[in-house]
């Protein structure tokens, strides 16, 4: 039944999706070719102007359409958990563990998707346009085992980032569809955004320490891996509160439905 509603929740928009992320590549391109034509016409300033205004709006539409499959995912959740669909959705033979994973899986699928094509237009305005230097710097840098180690730190909390980002929005929806009433459903979001400032608090108290130490003249190496390991840790027990709580809510409605 898992795999059942991880495809029905995948394929809801999947056409849409295609043709956005297509959409997104796709103008990408003209922005390139427009940058080729502005460089043949250089003399024209106004015209260059022009085409420069256009290039930076084609970007920037791009950019929000490799996002709005996610966005339209995060809709189909909301129908299905906070809205009048969500008694449809407790009649189906499933456990609460199916319905909310498989949404999370595929948001998040929807999510990596997404990145990708926003690198692949990312990397077609700036790199093929001459914004991006690829293969630049020394040649003969060797990477030493502390920088690899600080990469794959950075970018497991990006990844832990992005996942935190996915859970707090499903709690929101989780514990907006709970309160029936609209005063309930404000508070409920006032809650949300209290608990996402605490989490900037926190981090930014850990960064503010940071600086602290670095200015004082301690180890830039040895505060960054601590201060990258406080954040990681601190992202993902937060991504598993909000886990466990929408599982709570869930499974109290399902009980109920």
């Amino acid at each position: 039944m898992f795999l059942k509603l991880f495809k029905r929740s995948f394929c809801k928009n999947l056409k849409s999706s295609i043709v956005l992320l297509s959409l997104s590549v796709a103008i990408s391109v003209l922005s390139v070719v427009l940058y080729l034509v502005s460089k043949e016409i250089s003399d024209n300033l106004y015209v260059v102007t022009v085409i420069e205004s256009v290039r930076a709006f084609a970007s920037l539409a791009s950019y929000i359409m490799c996002m709005i499959p996610v966005v339209l995912t995060f809709y189909s959740m909301h129908k299905a958990f906070a809205t009048d669909e969500a008694y449809l959705t407790f009649t189906l033979p499933a456990t609460t563990y199916q319905h909310l994973n498989s949404r999370i899986l595929s948001t998040v699928c929807w999510t990596v998707i997404s990145s990708v094509f926003m690198a692949i237009s990312i990397f077609i305005t700036t790199a093929t346009a001459g914004g991006l230097n690829v293969g630049g710097g020394n040649a003969n840098h060797t990477v030493s085992f502390e920088e690899f180690l600080l990469v794959v730190e950075v970018v497991i909390l990006l990844l832990s980032l992005g996942l935190s980002s996915i859970l707090h929005i499903v709690f929101a929806i989780v514990f907006n569809g709970m309160l029936m009433t609209k005063m309930k459903k404000r508070g409920a979001t006032i809650i949300v955004v209290l608990i996402l400032y605490l989490e900037v608090a926190v981090v930014g108290t850990l960064v503010l320490l940071f600086v602290i130490f670095a200015l004082n003249s301690l180890d830039w190496d040895y505060l960054a891996h601590w201060l990258i390991l406080g954040v990681t840790l601190i992202t993902l027990s937060l991504t598993a509160l909000c886990y466990f709580i929408s599982y709570k809510i869930l499974n109290r409605s399902l009980n109920l439905a």
